[in-house]
């Protein structure tokens, strides 16, 4: 059984360019599975009676996945932003509000993992 369509890319095919976007897209979607995991965490009538993992380690794992996302699409913008020494300004703007997102998720992951940390999940 082929684990790759005959017809699949080769990985040389894949540009930084659409490593840094993809990257990118999978830090948003674990930043919303971290959101999701405070809303499941917080108290309320239409919450789950039991997790099956507490939130905070379920967060908290999230926040890490996020930080190796964001580890891998800030070499990707290295690779892309970095080497020369003058660049337009429009590329400058446009590099600086990249590492800006590449660099606020995973701590506004952790900064919400964090605050679901409570003497229940320390068992």
């Amino acid at each position: 059984m082929w684990l790759v369509s005959a017809t699949a890319a080769p990985a040389a095919e894949f540009s930084t360019g659409q490593a840094l976007a993809a990257l990118l897209a999978a830090e948003s979607f674990l930043l919303a599975t971290v959101s999701l995991t405070v809303t499941l965490a917080t108290p309320g009538r239409r919450r789950p009676a039991r997790l099956p993992l507490g939130a905070f380690p379920f967060a908290m794992t999230a926040a890490i996945v996020v930080a190796v996302a964001a580890v891998g699409a800030g070499t990707a913008w290295a690779v892309i932003f970095g080497g020369e020494t003058f660049r337009p300004l429009p590329e400058v703007i446009i590099a600086t509000c990249l590492l800006v997102a590449i660099l606020a998720q995973p701590l506004l992951a952790l900064g919400l993992a964090l605050a679901l940390r409570s003497d229940r999940d320390d068992d």
